[in-house]
């Protein structure tokens, strides 16, 4: 193994594409998420009927990216849909503190993030799903979920900095022009990143083996037979619960709660804890399903009943924040990030984001498990960002529809516990395997 690490060059290491990828998303989607919760000055409705079509789109698109994926390859796939990040990020500096077009692009633009977004990330689950042998794969992806989360970080840092000293003349407080400034840099810079990317067969494995590039796709109605064949597994139906909650909170965590209770300066620590937390929180359950201690059942059962119990105390917590901090009110007093009172809000952010990163990292180390080429992979990350996607969709078309603070808080709730049955069905699976080497595994389903 020695050997056959010196024979490599260090660029064409697996882990230093494991850290480019993350560096790829620390300036796309990982900026993108710390957008959601900033007040941009533009109406609510703008932003929740967009978020809401990005995300039926990010939806949709997530069936039919893998077949681009394996038809024209990863990075291809992952420049275009990187491309489109900085447009939205340019039509809020333009139609919010710039007043130079009709919100109504926000909507638009928006909204052509979905398919980007959904281009992106099959790309990523093709190519990052390949790099582990199987006693590595929570490893690199929480060192991807590490960095790419720095993005977030870094947008939600940018957001304090920018708006520490709002102008007290404005009749509402939004983030300032130079905030999305910093925005689209990150996003141009993160898809000139996706061309420096190695082809799969050019990257080697920490066990000296080379990654398997996608073998090119037949028509597209075998891609689509395929698609449903493994939509259809009894694993893959199981864990659908859970890929839907997996982003169902963002609107009301990031959007309802976070515009609800902070300023603008506020928001931008609230995000960079809310962020922060993942990487920590990935790195953690990284440590666990890999650990060699412990058999691949034993990691199953245990991170998920660790991530269940936190994630019921977030949302315990969720209840009673949203009753101290009046978010239930029809005109909430939005805190300052120099106030007493914001650090239980900032503890509840850190807490949920801590918990989003026990849930995303457990996915992608449960679709380890499952598949073994590339082109599988492409297809679940296509299927998780579909079911995930989807109820994203509907949760910011939900918002968009006013209800009721609290019906949004239940809702929440009630699909996180919906979903528990699944995850212990694939633990369940799972802990029936034999432990092999990965490129001699077959799919569980």
């Amino acid at each position: 193994m020695a050997e056959a690490e010196a024979n490599v060059g260090c660029f064409k290491h697996v882990r230093t594409q494991v850290f480019m990828m993350g560096f790829i998303f620390f300036g796309i989607p990982g900026a993108f998420n710390s957008i959601i919760g900033l007040r941009s000055g533009i109406p609510a409705k703008y932003t929740d009927l967009g978020f809401g079509i990005l995300y039926f789109l990010f939806s949709f698109v997530s069936l039919i990216a893998p077949m681009m994926v394996n038809k024209f390859g990863p990075r291809t796939i992952m420049a275009v849909g990187g491309s489109v990040y900085a447009l939205f990020s340019l039509s809020l500096m333009l139609a919010g503190p710039l007043e130079a077009i009709p919100y109504v692009w926000v909507t638009i633009c928006a909204a052509l993030t979905g398919v980007g977004a959904a281009l992106i990330w099959a790309g990523n689950g093709a190519m990052l799903l390949s790099y582990p042998t199987e006693n590595l794969t929570a490893t690199y992806i929480s060192d991807f979920w590490v960095i790419f989360n720095l993005g977030a970080v870094f947008g939600g840092i940018n957001a304090f900095v920018a708006n520490r000293n709002p102008d007290p003349n404005a009749t509402e407080q939004s983030a300032s022009a130079s905030t999305f400034a910093i925005y689209i840099a990150m996003a141009v810079a993160g898809t000139f990143l996706v061309f420096l990317l190695q082809p799969l067969e050019k990257v080697r494995r920490a066990d000296g083996t080379l990654c398997v590039a996608p073998k090119k796709s037949g028509s597209i109605l075998e891609e689509i037979k395929e698609m449903i064949a493994m939509m259809c597994s009894p694993c893959v139906l199981a864990l659908l619960p859970l890929f839907l909650y997996s982003n169902w909170f963002y609107s009301f965590q990031l959007g309802i709660f976070c515009k609800g209770v902070f300023t603008p300066a506020a928001a931008g620590i609230g995000n960079a804890l809310y962020w922060g937390a993942q990487m920590v929180g990935a790195k953690n359950l990284g440590c666990l399903c890999d650990a060699k201690s412990l058999s691949v059942g034993q990691r199953a059962y245990s991170s998920v009943i660790a991530s269940a119990v936190l994630i019921s105390i977030g949302w315990i917590w969720g209840i009673s924040a949203v009753h101290s901090y009046g978010v239930t009110s029809e005109n909430p007093r939005s805190w300052d990030y120099n106030e007493a009172g914001v650090i239980e809000a900032f503890g509840l952010m850190f807490v949920w984001g801590y918990c989003d990163a026990l849930i995303q990292t457990w996915c992608y180390w449960a679709m380890g498990q499952l598949y073994k080429s590339s082109a599988d992979f492409a297809r679940i990350a296509g299927i998780f960002k579909f079911a995930q996607s989807f109820g994203s969709s509907a949760s910011f078309i939900i918002a968009f529809s006013n209800p009721t603070v609290m019906t949004q808080l239940y809702t929440n709730i009630f699909l996180f516990v919906i979903s528990l049955p699944g995850a212990f069905f694939l633990c369940n699976r799972v802990s029936k395997k034999q432990v092999v080497d990965v490129e001699d595994r077959e799919p569980l389903n």
